[in-house]
């Protein structure tokens, strides 16, 4: 009895260190990501700041540096989806991204019980039924643009 009690709590821990360990590889890969973008950008208008300083500046405006690492892809599902909000687009596009609500929900800073309410609301405006995946019907509508602005360190 106190084995198979033992066998389950061992067996609940791995299942939880695994969830964290891919929670964190998620963020790492979204914080690589924006900072490769960003060191983009900044070329040759500011000069190249040292990936430091931009890991520093990306976790204290992670949600702007988001929004400036998929600014094409905002404007074309603003414009695919007009009865839509800016904030609202911004979820859209990490649905699209695939990202887990953990993840959204680190990086607008907002409980995962707030991720359901904004997808029953992104539903109504789109007409959609409660089941409809939003993942999947956000994801055609990237059109890879989302895979041309995410630049992945070699």
């Amino acid at each position: 009895m106190s084995t198979t009690v033992f066998l389950i709590f061992r067996q609940k821990h791995i299942d939880r260190q695994q969830r964290i360990s891919n929670q964190n590889r998620e963020l790492q890969t979204l914080l690589a990501g924006l900072t490769e973008k960003r060191m983009t950008l900044n070329k040759g208008v500011h000069g190249v700041s040292s990936p430091r300083e931009i890991i520093t500046s990306n976790k204290e405006n992670l949600k702007e540096t988001f929004e400036a690492a998929f600014r094409e892809t905002i404007q074309n599902f603003s414009e695919n989806f007009p009865t839509l909000t800016h904030s609202e687009i911004i979820y859209a596009v990490m649905f699209a991204l695939h990202y887990s609500k953990d993840t959204i929900a680190r990086i607008q800073n907002i409980q995962l019980s707030t991720i359901r309410k904004i997808k029953q609301r992104i539903r109504k405006k789109l007409e959609l039924k409660n089941d409809a995946n939003l993942e999947i019907l956000f994801e055609k509508y990237t059109n890879g643009v989302i895979s041309e602005n995410l630049q992945y360190p070699n």
